[in-house]
Protein backbone atom coordinates (compact mmCIF):
# COMPACT_ATOMS: atom_id res chain seq x y z
CA UNK A 1 0.00 0.00 0.00
CA UNK A 2 1.43 3.06 -0.83
CA UNK A 3 0.67 6.37 0.85
CA UNK A 4 1.10 9.86 0.14
CA UNK A 5 3.73 11.56 2.83
CA UNK A 6 1.88 14.41 4.79
CA UNK A 7 5.07 15.70 6.46
CA UNK A 8 8.19 17.01 4.32
CA UNK A 9 11.16 15.96 6.28
CA UNK A 10 13.55 18.38 6.64
CA UNK A 11 17.39 17.31 5.82
CA UNK A 12 18.97 18.60 8.77
CA UNK A 13 16.64 17.10 11.13
CA UNK A 14 15.00 14.18 9.82
CA UNK A 15 15.96 10.83 9.16
CA UNK A 16 14.07 9.16 6.97
CA UNK A 17 14.52 5.42 5.96
CA UNK A 18 12.73 3.67 3.27
CA UNK A 19 13.23 0.01 1.69
CA UNK A 20 10.47 -1.92 -0.49
CA UNK A 21 10.97 -5.35 -0.28
CA UNK A 22 8.87 -8.20 -1.73
CA UNK A 23 7.09 -9.86 1.17
CA UNK A 24 3.61 -9.97 1.98
CA UNK A 25 2.85 -6.97 4.77
CA UNK A 26 1.78 -9.47 7.36
CA UNK A 27 5.64 -10.89 7.27
CA UNK A 28 6.93 -7.48 7.37
CA UNK A 29 4.61 -6.81 10.56
CA UNK A 30 5.45 -9.81 12.47
CA UNK A 31 9.15 -9.61 11.96
CA UNK A 32 9.05 -5.50 13.51
CA UNK A 33 6.72 -6.63 16.66
CA UNK A 34 7.27 -10.09 17.72
CA UNK A 35 10.14 -9.90 19.98
CA UNK A 36 11.46 -13.33 18.85
CA UNK A 37 11.75 -12.43 15.37
CA UNK A 38 13.19 -8.77 15.96
CA UNK A 39 16.14 -10.44 18.35
CA UNK A 40 16.96 -12.41 14.73
CA UNK A 41 17.64 -9.32 12.58
CA UNK A 42 17.01 -6.38 14.12
CA UNK A 43 20.99 -5.45 15.19
CA UNK A 44 23.99 -5.69 12.97
CA UNK A 45 26.26 -8.40 13.15
CA UNK A 46 28.59 -9.27 14.88
CA UNK A 47 26.39 -7.54 18.09
CA UNK A 48 23.42 -9.47 18.63
CA UNK A 49 20.02 -8.46 20.39
CA UNK A 50 19.93 -10.48 23.04
CA UNK A 51 16.25 -9.32 25.02
CA UNK A 52 13.27 -7.54 23.67
CA UNK A 53 9.66 -6.77 24.84
CA UNK A 54 6.83 -5.42 22.91
CA UNK A 55 3.79 -4.03 24.07
CA UNK A 56 2.46 -3.14 20.52
CA UNK A 57 -0.19 0.05 21.44
CA UNK A 58 0.39 4.17 21.47
CA UNK A 59 2.20 4.56 24.32
CA UNK A 60 3.30 1.12 24.97
CA UNK A 61 7.06 0.06 25.46
CA UNK A 62 9.60 -1.23 22.57
CA UNK A 63 12.74 -2.04 24.70
CA UNK A 64 15.55 -4.35 23.57
CA UNK A 65 19.32 -5.24 24.71
CA UNK A 66 21.70 -5.32 22.59
CA UNK A 67 25.16 -6.67 22.80
CA UNK A 68 28.37 -6.21 21.85
CA UNK A 69 31.01 -8.34 20.63
CA UNK A 70 32.47 -7.88 23.57
CA UNK A 71 29.87 -8.43 25.67
CA UNK A 72 28.95 -5.10 26.95
CA UNK A 73 24.69 -4.41 27.35
CA UNK A 74 23.08 -1.44 26.28
CA UNK A 75 19.55 -0.91 27.10
CA UNK A 76 17.01 0.48 24.82
CA UNK A 77 13.46 2.01 25.72
CA UNK A 78 10.96 3.58 23.24
CA UNK A 79 7.39 4.51 22.99
CA UNK A 80 5.12 3.61 20.43
CA UNK A 81 3.54 6.25 19.22
CA UNK A 82 1.37 5.11 15.93
CA UNK A 83 0.23 1.61 15.37
CA UNK A 84 -1.62 0.73 12.71
CA UNK A 85 -1.41 -3.12 12.48
CA UNK A 86 0.26 -4.80 8.83
CA UNK A 87 0.07 -0.87 7.77
CA UNK A 88 2.33 1.55 9.84
CA UNK A 89 4.19 1.46 12.94
CA UNK A 90 6.20 4.82 14.86
CA UNK A 91 8.43 4.35 17.30
CA UNK A 92 10.88 7.00 18.97
CA UNK A 93 13.75 6.26 21.46
CA UNK A 94 13.13 10.02 22.53
CA UNK A 95 10.05 8.86 24.91
CA UNK A 96 9.45 6.36 27.11
CA UNK A 97 6.31 3.94 27.43
CA UNK A 98 3.26 6.68 28.71
CA UNK A 99 4.98 8.95 26.12
CA UNK A 100 6.84 10.10 29.08
CA UNK A 101 10.26 11.91 27.82
CA UNK A 102 13.17 10.08 28.62
CA UNK A 103 16.37 11.41 30.82
CA UNK A 104 20.10 12.01 30.21
CA UNK A 105 20.49 8.52 32.00
CA UNK A 106 17.76 6.65 29.29
CA UNK A 107 19.63 5.20 26.00
CA UNK A 108 21.17 8.57 24.79
CA UNK A 109 22.64 11.78 26.14
CA UNK A 110 20.08 14.56 26.05
CA UNK A 111 21.03 17.15 22.72
CA UNK A 112 20.33 21.14 24.11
Amino acid sequence: MTRTITHQPDPDLDLVLERVVDVPPNLVWAAWTRPEYLKKWFTPAPWQTVDCEVDLHPGGIFRFVMRSPEGQEFPNVGCYLEVIENEKLVWTAALKPGYRPQTATGNLPLLR
